[in-house]
C-alpha cells in the first residue's frame, strides 16, 4: 500500500483524508466501514483494516464533517452537507 511521504516522516497512516473523499465523492450514500474500506482498495490502493477504517471514520465525526447512524444494527456514514451561503438572506 502506497503512503505520502509526510505519513512515512511521521510513522503513522492517516486515512482520514482518503476516506474523506469517498464520503464527499458519494454526497447521496451512506457507507459501512466494510464499504468505506472496499473503497479505499479499489479507489486509493489502501489496505486498511475495519478497524482503522472505522477510527478514520470516527475522527471525522468527531470534526463534524460526517454523520453516523445506527440503521439495524449497521453503522452507517454520510457526509454532512453543507449549506451554501450565496446571495441575502432576508432576515
Amino acid at each position: 500500500m502506497p503512503i505520502s511521504r509526510e505519513e512515512f516522516d511521521q510513522g503513522w497512516i492517516d486515512l482520514t483524508p482518503d476516506v474523506r473523499a469517498i464520503l464527499e465523492a458519494n454526497p447521496e450514500r451512506a457507507l459501512t466501514v466494510e464499504e468505506v474500506r472496499r473503497l479505499l482498495t479499489q479507489g486509493f490502493g489502501r489496505e486498511a483494516t475495519p478497524k482503522e477504517v472505522e477510527e478514520a471514520l470516527d475522527r471525522l465525526v468527531e470534526q463534524r464533517r460526517v454523520e453516523r447512524r445506527d440503521l439495524r444494527g449497521a453503522l452507517y456514514y454520510a457526509i454532512i452537507r453543507r449549506r451554501s451561503r450565496i446571495g441575502f438572506q432576508r432576515g
